[in-house]
C-alpha cells in the first residue's frame, strides 16, 4: 500500500509513519496495518468511537479521499499481482527449468 500512495503521489512517507504507530490500535492484529496506512497515505483520520484513533487529522475526511483510497486500493491490488507473477516466473526459470 505504501508502494501504492508513493505511485499515486500520496503522501508515502507519512503512510509508513502512521502504520508503524497505529498498527496496535485496533483489536484485529489483521487489519491494523492496512488501516493505519491507508491514514497515513490520504492524511485523514480514522475512528471507531470508543475504540481506536488512527492517523492525525492534517487533512479534512471529504469524498475525494474516498476515491483516493480506492485508487490506493487498485494500484496496490496490481502491484500485489505483479509481484506474484513475477515470484511465479522466478521459481519457473530458477528452480524448475525444463
Amino acid at each position: 500500500m505504501i508502494g501504492a500512495a508513493a505511485i499515486l503521489g500520496k503522501d508515502a512517507k507519512n503512510a509508513w509513519k502512521i502504520a508503524r504507530r497505529d498498527h496496535k490500535k485496533t483489536p484485529s492484529r489483521n487489519h491494523g496495518w492496512p488501516m493505519a496506512t491507508m491514514a497515513g497515505a490520504l492524511r485523514v483520520q480514522l475512528e471507531k468511537p470508543g475504540q481506536y484513533i488512527l492517523g492525525d487529522s492534517l487533512e479534512p475526511l471529504t469524498g475525494d479521499k474516498i476515491l483516493g483510497a480506492l485508487r490506493i486500493r487498485d494500484v496496490t491490488i496490481v502491484l500485489w499481482a505483479l509481484l506474484c507473477v513475477g515470484v511465479i516466473v522466478a521459481m519457473r526459470f530458477f528452480f524448475l527449468p525444463f
